[in-house]
């Protein structure tokens, strides 16, 4: 449970705002590029947080720098 609870605080920040970058509504006036980047922008940016957040739980801890 330990390791749980501590993915989970690691990863909550870039969850929560990669949650917001694909809700958030655009301007209807913006450029379509944006349009089109903004899901997988979030995507990607809870990937790597959850990504980060797996290894620096499972491997940072156990062998120090």
């Amino acid at each position: 449970m330990r390791f749980l609870g501590k993915l989970a605080r690691q990863s909550l920040v870039g969850v929560a705002i990669g949650i917001v970058v694909m809700a958030a509504p655009l301007p209807e006036d913006i450029d379509p590029l944006f349009q089109i980047l903004q899901a997988p922008a979030g995507a990607l940016l809870i990937v790597c947080s959850v990504g980060k957040a797996l290894y620096d739980t499972l491997f940072y801890d156990r062998y120090p720098h």
